[in-house]
């Protein structure tokens, strides 16, 4: 993801690390260069879990309970590996298996024409 819109200053990428331990602040760093993070392009949120749990329910606007937040995008806790794309409007468009290839290109796809929607507002 970050190779191909190296270049495209709209096109962040966030992981977020629960829980993390404050004496090991190393490890993050550990972890940004093994996945060879571009600084300014990928970022890493850590936090308590109640912290990020919040972020994901206010700004995101995700609920395992469709009825308690209206607009809100369904779904049961997101499973580690999963990649959201989130739009300008802070909307999750779309949930992506990490480990998969298929949901990697369709990913990659939807970014695209998310991109273009931005260029060519209908």
């Amino acid at each position: 993801m970050q190779e191909k819109f190296r270049r495209e200053p709209r096109v962040r990428l966030v992981t977020f690390v629960l829980n993390p331990d404050p004496r090991q602040a190393a490890s993050l760093t550990r972890l940004a260069e093994q996945y060879g993070t571009i600084a300014g392009k990928w970022f890493f949120l850590a936090g308590p879990a109640d912290t990020l749990r919040r972020l994901v329910l206010q700004e995101f606007r995700l609920t395992a309970d469709p009825k308690r937040l209206p607009g809100a995008v369904y779904t049961a806790n997101i499973p580690a590996g999963r990649l959201l794309l989130v739009d300008n409007q802070r909307r999750v468009r779309g949930i992506y298996d990490g480990t998969d290839g298929r949901e990697i290109d369709r990913l990659l796809t939807e970014v695209t024409v998310q991109l273009y929607d931005y260029e060519h507002p209908h």
